[in-house]
């Protein structure tokens, strides 16, 4: 099993999104983002590549620029020349800043593979894969681990001090080459800024695990849709469970779906004297969803999605046995299953101790419950 920074992001941000792309292949749309992104990372491996471990001339960067410039993803001939033009503003600013001193690369787009030693808890091998944008010896003597970025905004610099992607440039480097780097960088290239952040020792164990829960996930086939940011942008909307209504032709029906969703967001804002209708109306909307094996279902104005979660509850003899000897039975003396969550979380418990409190649930079903989201605003 092989995963990587971006595959480990795709799973977070949408497991079902992950399982369409890494596991069934399916082929994305190519975009402007990604043809200019590539296009950028190709001239910027070039200025690095010299073997007079010298700054090229900025004209035969932009010949660079030109040679290797990806044309798909564009919607028009203009869009893609207002991104060329662009790209050359960016290699014109990035060669004026890094030109003079020119600091020669000890790695250039490094490809990495690593065993992470899982075999043990996964049952099978799990490898870390990426690919470094660049590796540097800086006058100061550091090692500098750098990845370059084309996003047009910068994020907040807590978010960069503990980027997953930087944790494991910094596992790789370790594990590589035994050195662990001092600084590890997002080189943002469009507005020209470098945040700089570090990592200590115990990080290498943080992504091992994070890797190892993403890797159970996966192999256990956990590939539920999850409604994210990123869904507008998502190639797979129209395959989507919590998009398949909003594409599919609509035929004549016994009742009216759109009507029913505008009319049940509309009772569930008003709630109180209304409440019977809209009971009516949730039962016609669980009707709809269930005979047409949906999970979200659209109208004009608004989306109805359903989501279902176990419903169990604990024998508490068996949870006062384990806790109770542990001095932990009071914490939870009305198992309450926030406060069990999180105690069972909280890494205080062994995993046998875990699992016997997980063996002890009593399964009661499924309780069903219907979000609503207006998508515009009432007329």
């Amino acid at each position: 099993m092989k995963l990587s920074y971006s595959s480990i992001s795709t799973y977070k941000n949408c497991p079902l999104s992950y399982k369409f792309a890494y596991v069934d292949k399916l082929e994305r749309r190519k975009s402007p983002a990604l043809s200019f992104g590539s296009s950028i990372h190709q001239a910027l491996h070039f200025f690095y590549s010299n073997p007079l471990q010298k700054a090229p001339n900025l004209s035969d960067l932009i010949q660079c620029l030109d040679s290797n410039w990806l044309r798909e993803g564009y919607s028009s001939p203009e869009e893609e020349a207002s991104y060329k033009e662009l790209a050359i503003r960016v290699l014109n600013k990035f060669h004026e800043a890094n030109s003079e001193p020119f600091v020669a690369p000890l790695a250039l787009e490094h490809k990495f593979q690593i065993d992470l030693g899982l075999e043990g808890k996964l049952g099978q091998k799990c490898f870390l894969t990426g690919v470094i944008d660049r590796v540097q010896k800086n006058p100061d003597g550091s090692i500098e681990v750098i990845d370059y970025k084309t996003n047009k905004r910068l994020p907040p610099f807590a978010q960069v001090d503990k980027d997953l992607q930087l944790s494991i440039y910094y596992f790789a480097a370790k594990e590589t080459w035994g050195v662990e780097p001092e600084k590890l960088t997002l080189y943002f290239v469009l507005p020209d800024i470098a945040m700089t952040t570090s990592r200590e020792k115990n990080e290498l164990e943080r992504v091992r695990g994070e890797v190892l829960l993403t890797a159970s996930s996966i192999l256990k086939e956990e590939f539920d849709p999850k409604e994210n940011p990123l869904c507008p942008w998502c190639d797979f909307q129209p395959i989507c469970p919590l998009f398949k209504d909003k594409f599919k032709d609509k035929v004549e029906e016994e009742f009216d779906i759109e009507s029913i969703i505008d009319e049940y967001v509309s009772l569930k804002e008003e709630l109180g004297s209304k409440k019977v209708r809209l009971d009516t109306l949730r039962d016609q909307i669980y009707n709809y969803l269930a005979v047409n094996q949906l999970k979200r279902a659209f109208s004009e104005i608004n989306a109805i999605t359903l989501s279902e979660y176990p419903d169990f509850q604990y024998d508490v003899d068996s949870i006062r046995s384990i806790l109770e000897p542990l001095g932990l039975f009071g914490e939870v003396v009305e198992i309450k299953r926030n406060l069990l969550q999180a105690l069972l979380e909280s890494g205080r418990l062994s995993e046998d101790q875990v699992r016997s409190i997980e063996e002890s649930r009593i399964d009661k079903g499924s309780v069903k419950r219907l979000l609503s989201k207006r998508l515009t605003e009432k007329s």
